[in-house]
């Protein structure tokens, strides 16, 4: 089956469908689809998209009837042209349009090609443009505006929905809005002396925006505080918020001529006394009614003082001091407990206590004032890291000859061998870095003394550990 038999058979095809439709060679209307039942009938379908300017354009039931090299060429009447079996196209005037299917045999290009049109009606809607803010305070008076090159045509008449239950009229509107929230302005637009397609319909989004409701928390009263007189304390505007569920900022006013900005914030205080202290909320609307304000107060005594000193470092087994002599009290007698972290406690200001584990403990101090039992007691603590050294032995191959190189091994009981650094000397005057095995050339025979340290460089006597041992040197071998 050749492309002339192809090209005849559509010949046919296209011949049968022009007698079908007088006028009208080669379409056919979406509902009347159904009319056609033969196998070789190619029917060219106009889809109306939105009854206005947006049509298709569908020839794919001639995919069936051409062959590869037939061409489908649409001229759409405004200049546009396309190849595609189906095509949609938005024209953008009013206005009729002569719409032409050509259909080319590409094996004998000097045939005349086949061809049919229609004639299309085009509408296109008023050009109108809503003008409104984007976002609103509850309660402020706003314009709406119909703007664009069609505004002022006297045909046009103006439907207003403004998305809360109300509507209006006219090219102009005020209007306030008195509940917060996002609210849909819908414009359509009419115009009287034409179809259904001289219509607009225009949304827009508006925001209405309530200020957001500050809440700086309770009023502090904190009779018993540490000396010296740093007063720490946690502010929490978390229980603020925004009906509409904004982001928020927060700045705080501590009265004592320092702020600060963050729902949750930390501030000490130098002295004691009484301090008013503002909030601010602050929503992202960038409206005159994005903020609003609360306050607390805060009375701050001090009371006693608990000091344990500082984290130390030291070896399993080792002595280490415990002082609190620092620690404070008002009435100059407290009772004092220290809990070392390992299940023990003791009482006292001045202690010794040793760790028979390695590991990382908390010791905390507890101070209490017996005099003034309305103050609760008051602790410190200190890290205490307890290391266990390194337990380490070397090796060597036995002994060796003078120019001849020798292994040393270095054998060590680490849990984390990967952070230790190893040290050799080897008695002749060398000392290298290295690792648990390195190797040395001796060239002089003698007995000399080879030592290794290994260090977790870390800050304890414990960081380090070492061992050495005697190697003999045997002169060099002789060579045969």
């Amino acid at each position: 089956m050749n492309r002339h038999f192809f090209a005849q058979r559509l010949f046919l095809a296209l011949a049968f469908i022009m007698a079908s439709y007088p006028g009208d060679p080669i379409w056919a209307a979406e509902s009347s689809s159904e009319k056609i039942a033969k196998e070789d009938q190619a029917v060219v379908k106009i889809i109306e998209q939105n009854n206005c300017n947006a049509f298709r354009f569908d020839a794919s039931a001639l995919l069936n009837t051409i062959t590869p090299e037939m061409k489908l060429v649409w001229n759409l009447g405004d200049g546009m042209v396309a190849n595609q079996a189906v095509v949609d196209h938005t024209y953008q005037k009013a206005g009729e349009y002569k719409v032409q299917l050509t259909v080319n045999d590409g094996a004998d290009l000097q045939k005349k090609p086949i061809s049919s049109f229609q004639n299309i009606h085009v509408s296109v809607p008023p050009a109108v443009i809503l003008k409104a803010p984007d976002k609103v305070c509850v309660h402020e008076k706003i314009r709406l505006d119909v703007q664009g090159k069609d505004a002022l045509e006297p045909s046009l008449k103006y439907i207003w929905d403004l998305g809360d239950g109300t509507q209006g009229t006219g090219r102009f509107l005020q209007k306030k809005y008195d509940q917060p929230g996002h609210y849909t302005i819908r414009l359509t637009t009419l115009d009287r002396s034409r179809n259904f397609c001289a219509q607009s319909i225009i949304e827009k989004d508006i925001y209405v925006n309530r200020p957001p409701q500050a809440n700086a928390g309770e009023d502090v009263n904190l009779q018993c505080l540490a000396r010296p007189i740093d007063f720490n304390l946690t502010f929490d505007a978390s229980a603020s918020m925004d009906r509409e569920d904004d982001s928020l900022e927060y700045f705080w006013d501590f009265g004592d001529g320092t702020g600060g900005q963050g729902q949750i914030v930390d501030h000490r205080y130098k002295k004691d006394g009484r301090y008013q202290v503002r909030l601010t909320v602050r929503d992202q609307s960038g409206l005159s009614c994005n903020s609003s304000t609360d306050t607390l107060e805060v009375n701050l005594a001090r009371g006693v003082e608990a000091k344990g000193g500082g984290d130390v470092y030291a070896c399993v087994g080792e002595n280490i001091s415990f002082d609190g002599s620092a620690s404070y009290g008002p009435q100059g007698a407290l009772f004092v407990q220290w809990d070392f972290g390992d299940g023990s406690h003791e009482p006292g200001l001045q202690l010794t206590h040793r760790y028979n584990q390695e590991g990382i403990y908390q010791a905390t101090l507890t101070v209490e004032d017996p005099f003034q039992s309305r103050c609760a007691e008051v602790s410190d603590s200190r890290l205490v890291v307890v290391k266990q050294s390194p337990r380490v032995t070397i090796e060597s191959v036995g002994d060796g000859y003078s120019g001849e190189e020798i292994f040393f091994q270095a054998l060590v009981s680490y849990p984390a061998l990967d952070e230790l650094e190893y040290f050799w000397s080897f008695g002749d005057g060398t000392v290298i870095r290295g690792g648990p095995i390195t190797s040395h050339r001796f060239y002089q025979a003698g007995t000399y003394q080879v030592s290794m340290i290994v260090d977790q460089n870390e800050q304890s006597q414990c960081s380090s550990s070492s061992d050495r041992m005697t190697i003999h040197v045997r002169p060099a071998r002789e060579v045969e």
